[in-house]
């Protein structure tokens, strides 16, 4: 009986994991394209490489927790903004969802962590759940 439970359990460890998911999307605006994204989900980790063009070309690469309930836990989004200045290029949002608040940090290249009043376009999903108020940084939200 003991051989056999003992069995049991290394033959549920050695199971494959969950298989992974895979999708995109082409958003069209008339006959011009504004967007293509590609979309992993594996497990409770959602990873997505789009890019878009809103009014300027951005490529961005959102690594999304999702938690046992289903919604989002944490979100991190790399946006890469070629069109910008030099120092405004490169841009780091990072969203962290505990209970029923949201803790919304963007970070541009150099600059400080910044707490914006609200979410930054090309937000990945809507929520009611409002961000704290910027006061830390030099550069208004966007």
């Amino acid at each position: 009986m003991r051989c056999f439970a003992l069995a049991a359990l290394a033959l549920a460890a050695c199971r494959p994991a969950a298989p992974e998911e895979r999708y995109g999307f082409v958003a069209r605006l008339g006959s011009d394209t504004v967007s293509v994204e590609s979309v992993t989900r594996r497990g409770s980790t959602v990873t997505s490489d789009a890019v878009d063009r809103f009014p300027r070309v951005r490529r961005r690469h959102t690594r999304i927790e999702i938690g046992p309930d289903g919604g989002i836990r944490r979100l991190v989004m790399d946006i890469h903004a070629p069109s910008e200045p030099a120092g405004q290029r490169e841009r780091r949002v990072v969203a962290e969802v505990t209970g029923d608040s949201v803790r919304v940090t963007r970070q541009a290249a150099r600059e400080r962590p910044c707490v914006p009043s609200r979410p930054p376009a090309g937000w990945p999903w809507r929520t009611s759940r409002r961000c704290t108020a910027c006061t830390s940084c030099t550069s208004p939200p966007r």
